[in-house]
């Protein structure tokens, strides 16, 4: 009797573990499932996050980009502008003005081109007024050849109309030039000019 009671008697469940009580799986699952709520909502601030600061380094990358461009388009169109008007200043002379032609050539010149200038200025001078001559110049096209900061080569085609007292009368001429513009103190001016074949 004492075997059958002794197999009678069940040991205590070892099918359960230690320290494990009903529902503790469902908790477990629970809380894991609330912890990946929590990671998802942090990633999706982090992904909206990095978006936004990629979004603004783009709006300042566009905007210094867009500051560069209209930069160089006015620095473009101011350096044409001073060479077409060299130009002009070349090639419209009278002997009714022409003091005042070559200094407003001296005045828009600078470096080699302008001490050369200068120095030939009296005896050009005297040759304008003692030939009567007057030419009326037209610029016909002009181009940036290159750019680079405060100093730019342009080239210029222009055509001019010649009179003088040998008997020209408003006879043509065709001027094709390359001129180096220099910034200068915030003034662009000439210091070269060459002739183009």
């Amino acid at each position: 009797m004492a075997d059958n009671d002794a197999e009678s008697i069940s040991p205590p469940d070892q099918a359960k573990p230690p320290g494990r009580c009903p529902g503790a799986a469902r908790i477990g699952l629970s809380r894991l499932r609330g912890g990946g709520q929590l990671t998802a909502r942090s990633g999706y601030r982090l992904a909206a996050a990095a978006l936004i600061a990629a979004l603004a380094a783009s709006t300042v990358v566009l905007a210094v980009q867009h500051r560069d461009d209209n930069r160089i388009r006015a620095d473009r169109a101011a350096f044409l502008q001073a060479a077409r008007q060299t130009v002009l200043n070349l090639t419209t002379i009278s002997a009714d003005s022409a003091d005042a032609d070559i200094a407003r050539i001296l005045d828009g010149a600078t470096g080699g081109f302008r001490d050369d200038f200068a120095a030939r200025s009296v005896g050009f001078t005297s040759v304008v007024k003692q030939a009567h001559v007057s030419t009326v110049g037209t610029i016909t096209e002009a181009g940036v050849e290159s750019l680079d900061g405060d100093r730019a080569k342009i080239l210029v085609a222009a055509s001019s109309k010649v009179s003088n007292s040998a008997g020209a009368q408003e006879e043509p001429r065709i001027w094709r030039l390359r001129l180096v513009m220099q910034r200068t103190e915030g003034r662009i001016l000439v210091s070269n000019v060459d002739f183009v074949p």
